[in-house]
């Protein structure tokens, strides 16, 4: 798909939003009703999304009423992310584009490896950063 068949398609999909949260993409919005662990999982999905250059939604209010948790503008599909919700629950749904739902801990455990590597490194870069005494400074001396 060429850039411009692209921006049409990432268009027409975000006309499906009311105006409000059309002009908000690629921006992670916040629902404070939602628990800490749903919100993660949100951020490390638009995180992934933003890597691979997809655009999106978040809390994404469709004109025809409901709210998507993201709706990835690419594809024309909404990400559900689910906590406490059952699978009935979300089939009472209705969003006028596909839905594909997620358990937010299957999210968390997926990148979990990686935020372990970066946790590591930011550790490891800290520590070498620390400056280390001059050995060769005699006691006293500067002083």
């Amino acid at each position: 798909m060429n850039k411009k068949d692209l921006m049409i398609k990432r268009n027409k999909t975000a006309r499906l939003v009311k105006y409000r949260d059309r002009i908000l993409r690629n921006t992670i919005r916040v629902n404070p009703s939602n628990s800490f662990v749903h919100e993660l999982a949100k951020f490390l999905i638009c995180w992934d999304l933003s890597s691979r250059g997809k655009h999106y939604i978040t809390e994404a209010n469709f004109e025809t009423g409901g709210r998507a948790d993201i709706l990835v503008l690419d594809e024309g599909e909404a990400i559900e992310i689910m906590h406490s919700e059952t699978e009935e629950k979300l089939k009472q749904k209705s969003y006028p584009v596909p839905v594909y739902p997620v358990r937010s801990w299957e999210v968390i455990q997926h990148y979990l490896p990686l935020i372990e590597l970066f946790y590591k490194s930011q550790i490891q870069r800290s520590y070498s950063n620390l400056s280390k005494p001059d050995s060769k400074r005699k006691q006293g001396e500067g002083q």
